[in-house]
């Protein structure tokens, strides 16, 4: 009698698939498409596959992209190798919708940012509230998307050009190719818009922020009113903080920012420094997303480590577009010179009454 062996990669995706299902009651047959792809996750990224009644956390581990899915992720991210070669890089602080059009994969960006490196054949088109972004099949195309959660979206490439159609005069198409492109208009950020844009060096006086369970997110600026997310930038704390000091920031946060994952900041000494909303940040006493408040002030993705400094994550150049990958509790970032983890050094930036930096 013959047998036949399965090879264990694809014996490990349909058992994915198979739990997915499960896990969400069931699906459809006529919904039982191939994936688009697969992900592979680091930090706080999860998908759902029930129209977010569920969640199931993206790990480290090959994860199908599913036709229907809905990714978010807060202070971690995931990294796409759809099935036509393109290369999706989705950051903190994002959430994507999966779908598919005749021949195109679809990603539908709620608020969030994400980088590309889609090839010439590419059949991958962004969706935004406020544009639609198709491939110009000329050569490779390499880029960043923002979107705020109120809708606004900006677009740089570094190579090559999308197609931007506006949703509101689809007849009115843009070329966004080196100009960057804003629709309907440049949103009222401070500082960089684009993660390309940042400065390699660390503020001296930067100040460490903590997520509710204690993860090292990032740092502000001085004055408070910028925040740079930097997982990895100093030690995590040993404890997270107190669940009653969440809530009295919870409240502070409004409804509409709830429901997209808003998350309050703390230093290390528990004083509450502002929430985060999308590529949004929000400073203490700005009052939040009603148009009677302060406009935000947008976070920006750490572009690079600043010499000398121990423990600022790079971010993932965009002439290099690549895997991201979670190394225990430290971040890996794609670089052209390959995976590059977070040393395990206190940052001299940090706070001195981190326990970890005594």
């Amino acid at each position: 009698m013959m047998s036949h062996r399965v090879p264990l990669p694809y014996f490990r995706q349909f058992l994915t698939i198979g739990l997915i299902v499960t896990l969400a009651g069931g699906v459809p047959v006529s919904r039982a498409t191939p994936p688009l792809g697969t992900m592979r996750g680091f930090g706080a990224a999860k998908v759902s596959i029930d129209a977010d009644k569920s969640w199931l956390r993206v790990g480290a581990h090959s994860f199908p992209v599913l036709e229907g899915a809905d990714l978010r992720t807060t202070t971690g991210g995931a990294a796409l190798d759809l099935a036509d070669g393109s290369r999706v890089n989705v950051l903190p602080f994002t959430a994507v919708r999966f779908g598919v059009k005749g021949q195109a994969t679809q990603l539908s960006v709620s608020y969030g940012r994400m980088t590309f490196r889609l090839p010439e054949l590419t059949r991958v088109e962004i969706l935004t509230r406020s544009a639609k972004l198709e491939p110009v099949p000329q050569a490779r195309m390499v880029g960043e998307v923002v979107v705020s959660g109120a809708g606004a979206m900006g677009l740089k490439m570094s190579q090559g050009a999308l197609r931007v159609a506006r949703l509101d005069n689809p007849r009115l198409v843009l070329l966004a190719s080196r100009e960057p492109v804003f629709l309907p208009k440049r949103p009222a950020f401070a500082g960089p818009m684009f993660s390309s844009d940042m400065p390699l060096a660390v503020p001296s006086d930067a100040k460490a922020v903590f997520a509710p369970d204690g993860h090292s997110i990032g740092y502000l600026t001085p004055g408070g009113s910028n925040f740079t997310i930097s997982p990895g930038f100093t030690s995590d704390l040993t404890r997270p903080f107190s669940s009653r000091l969440v809530q009295l920031a919870m409240a502070k946060i409004p409804d509409p920012d709830v429901k997209n994952d808003a998350m309050p900041l703390f230093d290390v000494n528990g004083q509450y420094g502002g929430y985060v909303s999308g590529p949004e940040f929000y400073p203490q006493n700005s009052g939040g997303t009603t148009d009677s408040q302060a406009a935000p002030v947008q976070w920006t993705a750490a572009a690079g480590q600043a010499a000398g400094s121990k423990g600022a994550m790079t971010a993932m150049p965009l002439s290099s577009v690549g895997v991201t990958a979670g190394l225990g509790p430290r971040l890996a970032v794609s670089t052209s010179g390959g995976l590059v983890a977070a040393p395990d050094k206190c940052n001299p930036h940090a706070s001195p009454h981190n326990p970890h930096c005594k």
